[in-house]
């Protein structure tokens, strides 16, 4: 193998291997149970490079302790031992965005360079929540989404999944990604040192489904879960059967970790991510100025990502730099896009975070145009008439 996507670390420092024992026995953190956390409350960053710093000493003694490093190491050294890695692997270690998350993965990192001249990345799971359900369910498909992203396109002869630690319904879920991509699993029996590989199983997806359903699920999507009572006959009748996408607990309906990875798929976002309207003004200058349509929509699209990772830089709110804005009220807010050095691209937003909905009220592709008419607030405050939605085209676009 040549590329390793291994997942997910983040549930502590074990107290039985090497490093687990030294943090221990120095009382480098403090601990709940096998978690560990920052001690008296002290910068976090600073003391993960503080502790990596002091681990760093011991590095000399991983000769002759191969099994009692980490599961990460041991992964890398049974597959080394069993001759499916090439010389210098590239490596992707996903970890959950806690403290222990965080140490697990710096640590690993500077072991798996250090030792087998791996060039070795972090990608991070954000906002784990297992106290609730749905956020649960949401956090489990950006999971899989977040495999899916390492993994797609690969081929199996280059590239595997190797599913360590955290909670094991990662595994389970990541098994599944690796099959959808068709690629093996690797697994580890850690007591006997077993390597296992995994062959993928063929996993498909009918499209149509989602097609011939869209208005129910995205629904659902945004909701995140509904009354079963709730539903139309048709509507549970579609859940019941198809129990693989659908979760019901307590009479609740949601869409499962499995379903919401279908859902994130590019090829649906114009389904499921934001929807992209644009007034008839607009409509206009797609006519006007032809030559510019991709442009355009390279940055609406680049706009939805600024929105969808609630981002609030001042390019996303570009009125606050117009004094004689300030203290009006405005319906839109102006976005400052990018340039390709023929065209520029301003434009008049609005977004409903309910419906999932972006409306573009106006654009400018000239500079001077937009100083002088955006500062007299044409676009902002009120409504140009016959919104048309643009979301697959906005979506199909390629940077």
């Amino acid at each position: 193998m040549a590329k390793i996507l291994i997942t997910p670390l983040g549930k502590g420092v074990k107290g039985y291997n090497l490093f687990g024992k030294l943090t221990r026995d120095k009382k480098l953190f403090s601990f709940d149970r096998t978690n560990p956390y920052p001690k008296d409350n002290q910068n976090e960053k600073e003391e993960l490079r503080n502790w990596l710093n002091e681990m760093k000493n011991y590095f000399p003694q991983i000769i002759g302790e191969e099994q009692n490093i980490s599961a990460e190491y041991s992964m890398l050294y049974s597959l080394k031992q069993n001759g499916k890695i090439i010389e210098r692997p590239k490596i992707t270690l996903i970890h959950t965005d806690t403290f222990a998350g965080k140490a697990a993965a710096y640590l690993n990192k500077e072991i798996l360079e250090r030792e087998f001249k791996a060039k070795v990345k972090l990608d991070e799971i954000k906002d784990l929540d297992v106290t609730n359900r749905v956020k649960l369910n949401r956090s489990l498909g950006d999971f899989m989404s977040l495999v899916n992203k390492h993994l797609h396109g690969e081929h199996k002869s280059y590239v595997c999944f190797a599913p360590i630690g955290g909670y094991k319904i990662f595994s389970s879920l990541g098994y599944i990604v690796a099959s959808f991509n068709d690629l093996p699993t690797a697994y580890l029996h850690e007591d006997k040192q077993i390597l296992h590989e995994i062959p993928p199983i063929p996993v498909k997806y009918d499209d149509a489904f989602i097609e011939e359903n869209s208005k129910f699920l995205r629904k659902l999507y945004i909701l995140g879960i509904q009354e079963q009572q709730d539903l139309e006959y048709h509507q549970l009748q579609l859940v019941k059967e198809n129990s693989h996408f659908f979760e019901i607990a307590d009479n609740m309906i949601s869409i499962n970790p499995f379903g919401l990875f279908i859902c994130n798929q590019d090829k649906f976002r114009h389904i499921f991510g934001i929807r992209v309207f644009i007034s008839q003004e607009v409509v206009q200058s797609f006519e006007k100025f032809p030559s510019a349509k991709r442009f355009i929509r390279q940055q609406l699209l680049e706009l939805t990502k600024k929105i969808e990772n609630k981002e609030s830089d001042v390019d996303l709110y570009h009125e606050r730099q117009f004094d004689n804005l300030n203290g009006k009220t405005l319906k839109y807010h102006l976005y400052k896009g990018a340039s390709n050095g023929i065209h520029v691209l301003r434009a008049s937003w609005k977004y409903d975070e309910q419906k999932r909905e972006l409306h573009i009220n106006y654009i400018w592709i000239d500079h001077n145009d937009y100083e002088r008419e955006a500062t007299e607030g044409k676009g902002l405050e009120k409504d140009f008439d016959g919104f048309k939605e643009i979301s697959e085209d906005v979506y199909q676009t390629k940077n």
